[in-house]
């Protein structure tokens, strides 16, 4: 029988994995996506404090690589910046520490809205000859590319779009997007399938991650106003030509807009987690929304669709209403 370490120091064992999985995720070609997903194992499996320990460890790490390869350009430096601000910013949202009465959800959202906009420095240290710039023209030819081939050599619309759909054109849609909530929305998404990796993983080692349930999750008071006002000042923005209103109210907007998609995703989860229903149905059920999810088009209508029932529960209680708090919206 051979002798076991120390509940602390396969803590620390487990730590020192996760902030060394987070560093080679971040730097390898091995499911670069996934990197955070280490920092938020060690959240639910160990302790906030074990979290934050594997993310300052990842940040020095990361620090010392980037400086023994002797990159010291503004790009490098905004780089690891980013970095920080990334990891920092999902280790909050794991922990909840500081600030742990934000729910898990909210914490998802402003975390992912800080990091989109550090993306915005990062962006302008990045010249043409830089490896973010490849990345962003590479990704704009795949869509051009990709265009020009659903259209015929000898139509209408090859002569007539042929020329004008370009990677430049399309480099420039996908800024505008970016500046108007793309940038929100990607990272939301990018934080959300970290989190949702986490969970699977510690489920298997401790079988107590999600502790706040997604299916009980309700969007704060009064969010609804400041989704209305926020689509006021897009549409006054957009009519009068006010970037510096259109921008700020499209990001506001989306950030309202995750909140209730997350919340009519718990509505979903609500009605699918009660004891009544047969298991056989509650699987086929998963099975279908994964492919629902994974359909192109059919997404976004899903999407849109669980957007409209997180709103729409402002004023009809799909599920238990809560009984603190005045309702979303005031009577009379």
């Amino acid at each position: 029988m051979g002798v076991q370490a120390p509940p602390n120091r396969r803590i620390l064992l487990g730590v020192a994995l996760c902030s060394a999985a987070c560093v080679w995720f971040a730097r390898g070609s091995f499911a670069p996506a996934f990197f955070l997903a280490p920092l938020g194992i060690a959240a639910y499996c160990f302790s906030p404090a074990g979290a934050w320990v594997a993310a300052a460890a990842a940040l020095g790490a990361n620090g010392v690589i980037t400086m023994s390869g002797g990159d010291f350009s503004a790009l490098g430096a905004a780089s690891s910046l980013y970095f920080a601000l990334v990891t920092l910013s999902f280790s909050w949202a794991a922990t909840g520490k500081p600030f742990p009465q934000v729910s898990a959800a909210v914490r998802m959202v402003t975390a992912a809205a800080l990091t989109a906009a550090g993306l915005i420095p990062l962006l302008l240290f990045s010249g043409a000859d830089s490896g973010i710039y490849a990345v962003m023209r590479g990704q704009a030819e795949l869509v051009t590319s990709a265009y020009q081939s659903m259209i015929a050599p000898d139509s209408l619309e090859a002569g007539a779009l042929g020329g004008a759909v370009n990677a430049d054109m399309v480099l420039k849609v996908m800024g505008s997007v970016a500046l108007r909530g793309g940038a929100l929305a990607s990272a939301a998404f990018f934080f959300f399938i970290n989190r949702q990796a986490a969970v699977i993983v510690s489920w298997f080692f401790r079988r107590r991650a999600g502790r706040e349930h997604l299916s009980l999750f309700h969007a704060p008071l009064r969010l609804i106003w400041i989704f209305s006002l926020s689509l006021l000042v897009t549409v006054a923005g957009t009519l009068f030509k006010l970037p510096y209103l259109e921008i700020p109210g499209w990001n506001l907007a989306v950030f309202c807009a995750i909140l209730y998609l997350i919340q009519g995703g718990g509505i979903v989860l609500y009605f699918l987690a009660r004891p009544e229903l047969p298991l056989l149905f509650r699987s086929l059920a998963n099975v279908l929304i994964v492919i629902v999810f994974l359909s192109p088009v059919v997404n976004g209508i899903a999407l849109g669709v669980l957007t409209l029932l997180g709103i729409a529960e402002n004023w009809i209680p799909f599920r238990i209403p809560r009984q603190n708090g005045p309702a979303s919206t005031p009577e009379g």
